[in-house]
């Protein structure tokens, strides 16, 4: 659980707090309190089981949610938008940074909304970070993203129309946009799974998502 403070000076502060259950779910069992940022905080979410991410205004801030330390606080110096997903790169080698890679979405007035592509090098030293890529989204349909599944090797954006954008974790320059389907056909996606469960009143497939690209690429030629 995380609060927002502000102090006698104007300068804001937010605090956090784990709670753990028992078994039970019916009474806590610890109370860890974390270390007090001196930004606003105004998203949290886990990173991986023993990670936690937050994000600031412009800052990013990463826990290790088991002893409460603080492993990075860095300053990217650019606005945030709001987190479609955040992917983290582990490094093999204990000598080299692991990399993450945040997805930002965000929507300025009179614009089409984005998708901010930023790579961050994870160091307690010296974090740095790089714009890897800028999709600027199809307007209105997501101006608002209702829904963001991490697939492990897509980030899938779904809309409220049921529009879809596909960003290739592989790749992020590659983007690719679904129109929603007629005839009540619907597409669903597991987190961490590279398939898609395509539904209709009539017949239901579950196929990687692979082939079912490799499928609509086939049928977008038959259509040319």
């Amino acid at each position: 659980m995380a609060w927002q403070q502000e102090l006698v000076m104007g300068k804001p502060r937010s605090g956090i707090c784990k709670y753990s259950l028992t078994p039970t779910l019916d009474t806590l069992a610890s109370i860890r309190e974390f270390k007090q940022l001196r930004h606003e905080l105004r998203h949290i979410e886990c990173l991986s089981e023993d990670r936690l991410i937050g994000y600031g205004q412009t800052r990013v801030t990463i826990w290790d949610h088991r002893s409460g330390d603080t492993l990075m606080n860095y300053d990217l110096g650019r606005p945030l938008g709001s987190s479609l997903a955040a992917m983290h790169y582990p490094s093999i080698d204990i000598d080299q940074s692991s990399m993450l890679v945040l997805y930002q979405h965000l929507k300025e007035p009179n614009r089409p909304a984005e998708v901010h592509v930023i790579a961050c090098e994870l160091s307690h030293a010296t974090p740095s970070h790089r714009l890897l890529q800028v999709h600027r989204l199809p307007s209105p349909q997501f101006d608002d993203t209702t829904e963001a599944i991490n697939t492990g090797d897509h980030l899938i954006i779904k809309s409220a129309t049921n529009d879809e954008a596909w960003i290739s974790a592989a790749d992020p320059r590659q983007l690719t946009y679904l129109a929603p389907q007629g005839n009540g056909v619907q597409r669903f996606y597991a987190r961490h799974k590279s398939q898609v469960i395509e539904m209709s009143p009539q017949y239901l497939t579950v196929d990687s998502i692979a082939n079912h690209m490799l499928k609509l690429a086939v049928q977008q030629q038959h259509l040319a």
